[in-house]
């Protein structure tokens, strides 16, 4: 378990097991599962404390697949 998991939002410390159902904060209620926390997303993916989130995730990266295509055209 890493040491110093915060949420983004309130600057609390949280434990992993609290974000392993649900993706949020257990203090402020905030829902982290949001491209306004990428930065933080990519954290918990990288360090493998999520497993229901990927890289593939369409509601966090709508926005990049949307360039994406664009740039197709």
């Amino acid at each position: 378990m890493l040491e110093g998991l915060i949420c983004p939002v309130c600057e609390i410390t949280i434990d992993e097991i609290d974000l392993s159902d649900s993706l949020k904060c257990p203090h402020c209620s905030v829902d982290l599962h949001n491209r306004k926390y990428l930065d933080f997303l990519e954290f918990l993916m990288q360090n493998a404390i999520v497993e229901n989130l990927d890289f593939f995730d369409p509601e966090v990266y709508s926005d990049d697949v949307e360039d994406l295509d664009q740039t197709k055209e």
